[in-house]
């Protein structure tokens, strides 16, 4: 993945965090943040789900937005996978009234000096930037990508996603 995206990409910085100690995902995303240079930031999950060819797609609406996200097409996902996902997103959109379909693929951009300051650990990080996105009136655009899914998530997980994004809705009733 960091070759193919080195390729596509020779002028980029890639930064990879390790996170070896499983401090989540959220706190992985932190440490990249606090890393990169430039003005633009892209996080694309390592799992292969989608190719970096992806990013291709979402840079020319970075100009006139300060996030851009990539958007799963729920048909081509797995059955199993599909329902997961139809559901947290009405889930999401019920709590949040984020205008937002899908809050969970690996693959965003965002212009560096609108990135929110975020606490979550986990999978649920990226709907905490999005609701204070959504807050400082930041312009946000979804564009389809084609992914393919290989990995399955673990009720463990998913469980933990829900739980989280709670937490979330908690912290931000006020």
């Amino acid at each position: 993945m960091v070759q193919a995206t080195r390729q596509m990409f020779p002028m980029a910085e890639i930064i990879v965090i390790e996170d070896d100690e499983g401090k989540g995902k959220g706190w992985a995303i932190r440490q990249g943040i606090k890393s990169a240079e430039g003005d633009e930031v892209v996080f694309i999950d390592a799992d292969i789900d989608i190719h970096p060819g992806e990013i291709q797609n979402l840079l020319p609406y970075l100009g006139y937005y300060d996030v851009v996200i990539g958007t799963k097409k729920l048909d081509r996902l797995p059955p199993r996978r599909k329902l997961t996902s139809f559901g947290y997103r009405i889930f999401v959109r019920l709590l949040f009234r984020l205008n937002i379909s899908d809050t969970q693929t690996g693959l965003k951009l965002w212009k560096k000096d609108k990135l929110p300051d975020f606490e979550s650990n986990d999978f649920s990080y990226d709907i905490e930037m999005l609701v204070r996105a959504r807050k400082a009136k930041l312009r946000i655009k979804e564009v389809p990508i084609n992914c393919r899914i290989y990995s399955k998530v673990a009720l463990s997980s998913i469980l933990q996603t829900f739980v989280s994004t709670l937490k979330i809705w908690i912290k931000n009733i006020k």
